[in-house]
């Protein structure tokens, strides 16, 4: 993956939120609130994550031998907080764009429980794109 392309979409997510909160005091509570249901969400997800990975790993074998419990920890923290800061991302972005169009009290709510459905949806749209041979 460009890593170039995610910095760029990283920025672009800040600076609509940026503007968004600027531009629009009137929604300033929507977006206060959607932040802090994205952030729960994020760590929950980020917690499973963590706790998967470290399971899944401890005791395999490795590169350099056995890897042992604090090896397996630390990876697994490091790919929670990958995937939850990405979760926590996308979903910030769905609620910025939505206070943009139609905003509502329940918009918080509505993009944190549309970001897994986005999610999946991107993920079996590159699964079919994979699937079909060159």
């Amino acid at each position: 993956m460009e890593l170039w392309l995610v910095a760029v979409a990283i920025g672009a997510s800040v600076a609509l939120a940026v503007v968004t909160y600027i531009k629009r005091p009137e929604q300033r509570p929507i977006a206060r609130r959607g932040a802090g249901y994205a952030l729960i969400a994020a760590s929950i997800i980020g917690g499973i994550v963590a706790a998967y990975v470290t399971t899944l790993v401890n005791g395999s074998e490795g590169i350099f031998g056995t890897i042992r419990l604090g090896q397996a920890l630390t990876l697994g923290v490091i790919a929670g907080a990958a995937i939850g800061f990405a979760y926590a991302s996308l979903n910030m972005l769905i609620l910025m764009i939505g206070l943009w169009l139609r905003p509502s009290p329940s918009w918080a709510v509505g993009a944190a429980l549309a970001t897994p459905v986005i999610l999946a949806a991107i993920g079996f749209g590159y699964a079919a794109y994979r699937a079909v041979p060159t």
